[in-house]
């Protein structure tokens, strides 16, 4: 019996002291929130995919993720994947084209980041931005051969 509550202790007191990140989702008039809350040093690195954020957490140790259920119009799911060293937070959303902001408060850690539609300005420059790089490369291309 006192091995029992021996192992039993040791159980919660390693899932107590054992590193998290919680993630917590709400909508706004205009735009989503995800809160990233570590209870760790967080070092991260971001990267926008079409319908999808990574959020890539630098850290080699194994942590908890605590996330609250939700009800989003921009954010349809969380994903996660783990590295040698790091973690990839995969945040996917509901639409295509969506513009994000991000940035970081200390008291709580938290890096908060605001999701929304990408209004028609914000695509046509990045239809523009597109273009010009096709076009440099074609020319690229051409004058190689």
């Amino acid at each position: 019996m006192g091995a029992v509550f021996f192992l039993l202790l040791s159980v919660v007191s390693v899932s107590q002291i054992q590193p998290f990140l919680k993630l917590t989702t709400r909508d706004y008039e205009e735009f989503s929130r995800v809160i990233i809350q570590p209870s760790f040093p967080l070092s991260f690195e971001i990267e926008k995919g079409t319908s999808f954020l990574l959020v890539k957490i630098s850290i080699d140790i194994p942590f908890r993720i605590q996330k609250d259920s939700f009800n989003s119009r921009i954010i349809r799911s969380y994903g996660w994947t783990k590295g040698k060293d790091y973690y990839i937070l995969t945040i996917k959303t509901k639409i295509r084209d969506f513009s994000y902001d991000y940035f970081v408060l200390d008291d709580p850690k938290q890096l908060v980041i605001d999701f929304s539609e990408a209004d028609d300005e914000s695509q046509r420059g990045d239809r523009e931005a597109q273009s010009r790089l096709d076009s440099a490369l074609s020319r690229e291309r051409d004058q190689s051969s």
